[in-house]
């Protein structure tokens, strides 16, 4: 079967959905046709079945769509086919440096305290609350990941 005459097959499809709305099928085919002749085979199919479903946006629901209406929404479904069948981009893909993310981190907080004094290391939350309830650490001392740091030291000025 010729792409012609699968494209005339589909169209009979689609008019015979709704009621007769001429009294010349063969002209009005034909006007489909004319139109229809640089489009693809599959974009008329699927414009066809998405009249039939009831799809197609603004769609009259009684009555055949015009020739217009008709090539306008297998426009779109040709437009539809080329992107669906276009290559894919290729994946997005994390490529990791010399250091883990959590490595980066904690290089960050160091260089960020690297004016305060180490008063501990290898120190939890909680070790680091319980000293300061206890008050075994100087006022402003801080807790990062891990570590106690002591008050940023004043310079003095002789």
């Amino acid at each position: 079967m010729s792409e012609r005459e699968i494209k005339a097959k589909e169209m009979i499809r689609m008019l015979n959905g709704f009621p007769q709305t001429t009294e010349n099928y063969d002209l009005l085919l034909d006007s489909y046709m004319q139109q229809l002749a640089s489009l693809s085979t599959e974009a008329v199919v699927r414009a066809v079945r998405r009249y039939l479903s009831g799809d197609v946006p603004e769609q009259h629901m009684t009555f055949a769509p015009s020739v217009p209406e008709f090539v306008r929404e297998a426009r779109a479904s040709e437009e539809y086919l080329r992107l669906l069948n276009a290559p894919k981009r290729p994946a997005l893909e994390y490529h990791r440096g010399n250091l883990a993310p959590f490595e980066i981190m904690s290089n960050k907080r160091k260089a960020e305290n690297a004016n305060r004094p180490v008063l501990h290391e290898d120190v939890s939350v909680e070790q680091f609350r319980s000293f300061s309830a206890a008050r075994q650490l100087p006022v402003g001392a801080k807790w990062v990941a891990g570590v106690i740091y002591g008050p940023v030291e004043a310079n003095s000025i002789c």
